[in-house]
């Protein structure tokens, strides 16, 4: 499954834009196909444009509500109205995986990695993460015009002192189909990471996001 709404406010457009002159959703069908991992690609969009790019590509077009297209719409959302569908079109799946198109990335290699944790380690979900790159337990809020510790000066110690804390990174997130058709979440009883560095975990989010992750790719090209 691969969710591309048209709408976003920081980088309107996002998911059609261009990475190495492909559309970031393109990227995201081409990856899972040469996986060869999937019986089928299914793009959710109610984006025409979005539809026929994700068409072209090879991918199956999901009509999403206008519901599941605003700022409030969650991926756990979309993903259940698809697995709805395909079941009333009698199609039924063990397995499932998230794609977000906004990590350009991603390789084939990582879809496949990922998917074998899921049975190695009996895992109901496995989530590609990356290491916070800074140290989150040290963040400060505003409020009324002055800083406060979010989490408080207990937490004011050495890193090597503190846990480390890792971000989903959008790169895959596996899901066994049944299990999380019950819970309606992807975090339940045994969630497994799959480790990635962070120049494989760059998630486009800005125009700079986008222009990081040319540079990035120039240079391991070089």
């Amino acid at each position: 499954m691969i969710p591309a709404r048209g709408g976003s406010k920081r980088f309107p457009g996002k998911n059609l834009a261009r990475f190495e002159g492909k559309p970031l959703v393109a990227h995201a069908v081409d990856v899972a196909r040469r996986s060869r991992l999937f019986d089928r690609v299914v793009v959710s969009t109610e984006d025409r444009d979005i539809a026929r790019v994700a068409a072209r590509a090879g991918a199956t077009v999901h009509r999403r509500s206008r519901r599941l297209a605003s700022d409030s719409a969650r991926v756990v959302d979309v993903c259940l109205d698809v697995l709805d569908d395909l079941t009333r079109r009698g199609e039924r799946f063990g397995a499932f995986c998230v794609l977000l198109p906004t990590s350009p990335m991603r390789t084939a290699r990582h879809v496949r990695e990922s998917w074998a944790l899921l049975d190695r380690r009996r895992a109901d979900v496995v989530m590609s993460v990356v290491e916070f790159p800074h140290v989150p337990w040290w963040a400060v809020r505003e409020a009324r015009g002055v800083l406060r510790l979010a989490f408080g000066p207990r937490l004011l110690r050495s890193r090597s002192r503190l846990p480390r804390l890792y971000r989903h990174n959008g790169v895959a997130l596996w899901a066994r189909t049944d299990g999380f058709r019950r819970a309606k979440e992807f975090y339940g009883r045994r969630v497994v990471a799959y480790h990635m560095d962070r120049e494989s975990s760059v998630d486009v989010d800005h125009p700079l996001d986008l222009e990081f992750a040319t540079f990035l790719r120039r240079g391991r090209k070089a």
